[in-house]
Formats: C-alpha cells, structure tokens, sequence
C-alpha cells in the first residue's frame, strides 16, 4: 500500500474509497470519516516516515547509500517529495540547507551504476529532463553549481531545452542570464532547442539577449543550421529576424559557413525545405555559394 500510495498517489486514493474505515484502521475502533482520520493522525507523514525507513533498510543490506526520496523527486510527486523532505529534516536538520542536501544524494552508487559509470548524470538531469519545474527549482536554489556536465559535457539546461520544458529552461536563465552553456561538441541549448523544433524555448533564449545571435559548435554548425536541417521554418524565421535586428550587414551573418563550407542553404537544399530555401534566398546576396568542396545548394537541390 506505501508503494501506491508514493508512486500513483491518485490511484491511492481510489483504493481508499473502496475499503471501510475500519479496515484502513487496522484494529483500531473508527466511526470517523477515513478522510478525517487522515487529517488528524498525519498518515501521509507516517506512511512516508515508515516507507523511508525499510526501503533504507532495504538498500542498507545491499551496501548502498541512495535515498527513497529520489523516487519522488524523479517521478515529479512534488507534495510527497518535500512531505518526505520535512520527515527527513526532522532527523537532520542540515537536509535543505545550502547544497548538503544535493551533494550527499548525488547519482553516486545505486542499482543503476551503469547510468553513473557511463553517463554521469545527476538529480538535477533527471528533473530538468521531464520537466519537473518545482523540484528543480528546489535544486537550483541550492545547488553553487546548478549546470554539472554529465560524462558528454550536457548539462540540465541542454537536457530541458531539447525536451521543450519552457519553465525549467526559465529557471536556468533566470541564473545563468544570457551565458549559455557548452557541451562536449560545444553545442549550446539553443542547438538542442532548434534541433528539436522547440519554437517557444528558442524565443526565450533569444530574448536573452545574446552576444552571439548565432553561436556555433566545434563543427561550426549554428542552431540556424539545425532548424535549416530539420525543417523547421518558424525557428528559421525567428533566428533570421534576430540577426537581421542585430546585425546591420546581415546578408554574412544569415548564411554562415561551417568548418566545410556548408550553409543553412546547402542543408535546407539537400533535405529539400524549399519554404526554407526561400527564406534564406530572400535574405542572401549570394544565392548559390560554394562549401570548401565546391558544392552548391542547387547541387545538392
């Protein structure tokens, strides 16, 4: 019944409707309403207390040190992860404070060690990637670092951006202001949030006001060719209308090279976005220029 209880709260709930009072009671003599017995003798408080406590136990025999709490945490059942968090600060109070808390429950040794040996992920990937904006928020305000790299150098920030979660990349702006981060290819969210065809989350970065309107990656691709790529004309539209504000010659800035030569031209042309296409011949000078190969758009068209 705990594990219903923290893992599907609502079907929980559905459970409790169908048994009498007594029953949920135990042997204990209840005229009351099951929901008045709830409120008065703080069973959620207890549920989770005890639940806390043998699945520690549980992990204890197995030589490891990870927290129940994580699965709430994970799972995005924000009331039953700071319910539990309260449980847990009345045993130390340190839990909450500064970054003790995020330190002492990072992804260190657990069931699933192939995720740590390899990838390097922490709780706050985790949250970021479903979108679990309260929770991380809880994280981020106590975290001096709020962006750890997993093993590929991908932060929080590049995981929400690709998976679209606008509010979670909000918090991460909110910090982190216009410096976007790297990963290991030195890609930006702005890359993840383009590749993905996140409209809503590219618009938030731009309107970060950006140093750079158009950054660029070790292969020196830009998130205008990841939406050229990808085919997604608003993102286009957006990243163009951006360059064309800040940049007085734009007709350069609109059409970048990379490390081959290619543009977002070649590459709308090869995947055969011609509205794309369009787009950018509107905007552009050279309207079939060469990659270090010679190649052109119209050949790859």
């Amino acid at each position: 019944m705990e594990e219903v209880i923290l893992r599907f709260p609502h079907i929980g709930e559905q459970i409790f409707k169908l048994l009498d009072d007594k029953s949920l009671a135990e042997s204990r003599e209840v005229s009351r309403s099951w929901q008045q017995f709830i409120n008065e003798e703080n069973f959620y408080k207890q549920t989770i207390a005890k639940m806390i406590e043998e699945k520690k136990q549980e992990l204890d025999k197995l030589g490891l040190r990870f927290p129940p709490i994580y699965y709430l945490a994970i799972s995005g059942q924000t009331g039953l992860f700071f319910e539990a968090l309260e449980v847990e600060k009345e045993k130390n109070p340190q839990i909450g404070k500064v970054e003790i808390f995020a330190k002492k429950w990072r992804w260190t040794e657990y069931e699933d060690l192939a995720i740590v040996t390899y990838h390097k992920k922490t709780w706050l990937h985790m949250i970021a990637e479903k979108g679990f904006s309260t929770i991380c928020k809880f994280f981020i305000d106590r975290l001096e670092n709020i962006n750890p790299p997993d093993a590929y150098g991908r932060t929080p920030f590049h995981i929400a951006a690709r998976n679209g979660h606008l509010q979670v990349c909000k918090l991460f702006i909110d910090k982190l202001g216009n410096r976007l981060p790297l990963d290991g290819i030195k890609s930006t969210p702005f890359h993840e949030a383009a590749k993905m065809g996140h409209l809503d989350v590219c618009n938030l970065i731009i309107a970060t006001n950006l140093k750079n309107t158009n950054p660029t990656d070790c292969f020196g691709d830009t998130p205008l060719h990841e939406a050229a790529r990808w085919g997604h004309i608003d993102i286009c539209q957006s990243i163009i209308a951006n360059i064309k504000k800040k940049h007085f010659w734009y007709f350069t800035n609109v059409n970048p090279r990379n490390v081959d030569g290619i543009t977002p031209l070649h590459v709308a042309a090869r995947f055969g976005h011609l509205e794309i296409c369009q787009i950018l011949l509107t905007n552009l000078k050279k309207k079939n220029p060469k990659s270090n190969n010679n190649l052109t758009p119209l050949y790859f068209s």
